[in-house]
């Protein structure tokens, strides 16, 4: 008898707890919404060392730091740059000074950051160490003995609107300075709270009205870099976006991380700018059974995951039937056939209730 009542007791607070989530939620979405999205995870051993006052005086000074001047007659070559880094792990860049130079007297401009430099190959070559990004850095200045700057490094986080471009050899740029992708780091976890609750009351998603598209890229150069470049054309607030990921991407020869890393920054990039829902559809290739392109496959497959996005699935499309443009010759992108396939795939999303 006590078990009945215990059991009814349940019920009926499972019962109050719906009603009151279905209240909340009709009344304010976005609070529930924010508290209910996992929480980027972080390793506990890494702490930020960078002062406040110091994190606070760099985002004040961003504007004016990135119009600060590079000086024009010393071409500083880039030896190591990552193109993404997670803000919770060690950054590390090396710097090459010009023939006949020397980086002896070479510093970092920014007061109290905690970085290590290491001088090589006769004061040829600095390598600058960060242990962790600081909230509010979005600039590096190595500067000379003049206190020239010879080398700035834009430290892009998502949600700014700097607008990116691309260099010769399809890495980014702002203006004429290399840049960094930097995001807080996000793993796929179970967040089981409240996920019957979310199961009942879940709303039919928007409809996507945006479609991301891959633009052309030379051979071996990266479709997703070139897709980040084009977001500060494209309206994107408040609408959902369709993400085309692009099998041309195995060209790259990207580190598995580094790609990961990259697409992440390109959902959290949406999110920050306003979109309501993010669908990726999968990437596709000729003979797409390849070790390469699966591997892609998978840390696409992550990031959906780990930002609890959609992902379509193209299954079949390597099929050389979907790539070849004349008897015998097989392009690098889907031919007629291949592209009515490919896009019946997504356009469900793009229709209400779906």
């Amino acid at each position: 008898m006590r078990r009945a009542g215990w059991c009814l007791l349940a019920c009926l607070s499972l019962v109050l707890v719906a009603v009151l989530y279905a209240m909340l939620q009709r009344s304010s979405p976005g609070v529930l919404s924010a508290w209910l999205r996992p929480v980027p995870r972080t390793p506990a051993s890494i702490h930020n060392t960078w002062s406040l006052s110091s994190q606070l005086m760099a985002a004040e000074s961003l504007e004016d730091s990135a119009a600060s001047p590079v000086a024009d007659d010393v071409m500083v070559d880039v030896d190591h740059l990552p193109v993404a880094a997670y803000d919770c792990e060690a950054l590390e860049i090396v710097l090459r000074a010009p023939p006949g130079g020397t980086v002896a007297a070479w510093r970092v401009a920014e007061q109290g950051l905690p970085v290590e430099i290491e001088q090589r190959e006769d004061d040829t070559v600095m390598a600058l160490h960060l242990p962790t990004i600081p909230i509010g850095l979005g600039h590096l200045h190595v500067i000379d003995e003049q206190g020239r700057t010879v080398k700035r490094i834009v430290l892009m986080r998502p949600g700014y609107n700097l607008r990116l471009g691309r260099d010769e050899r399809g890495l980014l740029r702002s203006g004429e300075d290399p840049v960094v992708l930097v995001l807080a780091r996000r793993e796929a976890q179970a967040d089981r709270r409240w996920a019957l609750l979310r199961r009942l009351f879940r709303k039919a998603p928007e409809p996507c009205t945006v479609v991301l598209e891959a633009p052309a890229t030379d051979w071996g150069q990266s479709p997703l870099l070139a897709q980040i470049s084009a977001l500060d054309r494209l309206p994107v607030a408040g609408q959902g976006v369709v993400v085309k990921v692009d099998g041309n991407d195995v060209e790259v020869g990207w580190k598995h991380r580094d790609y990961r890393k990259v697409l992440a920054w390109l959902v959290e990039d949406l999110r920050r700018r306003g979109v309501r829902r993010v669908v990726l559809v999968e990437p596709v290739a000729v003979m797409d059974d390849g070790e390469s392109l699966q591997a892609l496959r998978e840390q696409v497959v992550d990031v959906a995951r780990s930002y609890r996005i959609e992902m379509i699935a193209q299954p079949g499309l390597g099929d050389h039937r979907y790539w070849q443009i004349s008897p015998g010759i097989i392009g690098r992108r889907l031919n007629a056939a291949g592209q009515d396939l490919y896009r019946s795939r997504y356009r469900p999303v793009m229709q209400a209730g779906r």
